[in-house]
């Protein structure tokens, strides 16, 4: 019995040690700190996605995405990912950007951005293979934010969008967005931008209506405070805002700045684009910082929406999937990093209103899920109900024994669809709801 194990352990490259230790132990506690889009992989007809795991030393693990089948959770592709180029990123943060044919094989490829606090790299994952295919090294040092790696419109016309990298404390040298070619991973464009403060949190978004294939202007959220700069004593002063600079999409020209005040100390940044909701022609803005989401007009800067809840960790992530409540205005959706002792959020809220949609809570006594909503992508319409779905991630919990976990919510519920953990190099479907799409 024990040799059959040991077998089987070192014919899937690991080792007895490693398994007790990650799996048996603590369960893979970073799996599920990577979520985003792949496109139609394997040409279903149905949007697949990808889960990922951050890889911490501590467990001997490189980081590593899956793709996995958006009809039945099926693992797609597996990748481990490679060292950077500069040597292994301790406690790397990573970022998905996918669903877009970059080598002209007809096949969605991945691009996965992993960086810490000096340097980082970009590996472009084939989605036919699954192999990576292309491996940039950046300096994009920085930390808790989303939104610092995205495909932005084409900008050499060769009809495939670039891979934009934000740098907020690049080497030696003013914060830069680095543009490189998506087909062949050339830099093609270094675009400065201001941050005042050198924070090294950081987001930013090309604002590109639905439809148009011209690069739009660029946002920035930039001079975000750091947990660190939190005052010691009993009157601390007033919280330091952000600022969102708005510029044309080759960086030359400002449009707007808007300062942004903040709820609390908390470091993060995330910032998305939402369909024009008040009919003025420009889509709006959805900015978080300071565990604040604010809904901004991208035109006059004016806030629409503002909603803040004190040390909750409202707005660690934000996505945008579109009309929720086909009311034909598009909605968005807020992570909630500790909401109820740690078990985490993720909260749905109409464009129109900002009236909560629906929400969705951890439930740590149940599965011991821990900060559900850390990350959160657009899925597409994965049950075919003509809705977005979205799939969401966890983080590691306080007590260091939390299980990794990764979940598919209904974009028109928050019903979970799939969920997801990790054993050893497999993603395990512990649940599945039925789709009530048609059969093909």
């Amino acid at each position: 019995m024990l040799f059959a194990l040991l077998a089987s352990l070192l014919v899937q490259g690991q080792n007895p040690t490693r398994y007790k230790l990650d799996y048996d132990c603590r369960g893979y506690q970073y799996f599920g700190s990577i979520v985003g889009r792949a496109g139609d992989v394997d040409g279903d007809g149905i949007p697949d996605i990808v889960i990922g795991d951050g890889g911490p030393p501590s467990h001997e693990l490189p980081a590593a995405v899956w793709i996995l089948s958006g009809k039945d959770g099926s693992t797609l592709r597996f990748t481990p990912l490679p060292d950077a180029p500069s040597g292994a990123i301790k406690y790397p943060d990573i970022e998905i950007a996918g669903g877009v044919d970059l080598d002209g094989d007809q096949v969605p490829d991945v691009v996965v951005g992993e960086r810490g606090t000096d340097d980082g790299a970009i590996f472009v994952v084939s989605g036919k293979s699954g192999l990576v295919v292309r491996t940039i090294g950046v300096d994009c040092a920085g930390w808790s934010s989303t939104g610092w790696l995205r495909l932005i419109a084409d900008r050499d016309s060769d009809h495939v969008p670039e891979i934009a990298v934000l740098c907020p404390l690049a080497q030696g040298g003013p914060p830069v967005l680095r543009v490189f070619s998506g087909r062949t991973g050339e830099p093609s464009a270094t675009i400065e931008f201001e941050n005042a403060t050198r924070s090294p949190i950081a987001s930013f978004v090309e604002c590109t209506l639905r439809g148009s294939a011209n690069p739009g202007p660029l946002a920035f959220l930039v001079d975000v405070s750091l947990d660190e700069s939190r005052p010691i004593g009993s009157v601390p002063p007033p919280r330091p805002p952000s600022t969102l600079r708005l510029v044309t999409s080759s960086g030359r020209k400002a449009h707007s700045r808007q300062t942004l005040r903040s709820n609390s100390y908390a470091a993060n940044a995330s910032i998305e684009v939402v369909e024009d909701t008040d009919d003025d022609g420009c889509p709006e803005l959805l900015v978080a910082h300071g565990e604040v989401v604010e809904l901004v007009s991208s035109r006059t800067g004016e806030g629409l929406f503002r909603f803040a809840q004190f040390s909750t960790g409202l707005g660690c992530s934000l996505a945008v999937p579109g009309d929720l409540d086909r009311d034909g205005v598009a909605d968005f959706v807020m992570g909630e990093y500790d909401a109820g002792m740690y078990q985490g959020a993720v909260i749905a809220c109409s464009g129109r209103t900002g009236a909560r949609l629906w929400e969705v809570y951890g439930e740590p006594l149940v599965d011991n899920v821990h900060h559900l909503g850390y990350r959160i992508a657009v899925a597409g319409d994965l049950d075919g109900d003509g809705v977005n779905d979205l799939a969401v991630g966890t983080m590691e919990g306080p007590d260091g024994v939390a299980r990794g976990l990764a979940l598919v919510l209904s974009g028109s519920d928050g019903r979970p669809l799939f969920q997801f953990r990790r054993r050893m190099d497999e993603v395990v479907v512990e649940f599945k709801r039925p789709s009530p799409r048609a059969p093909r």
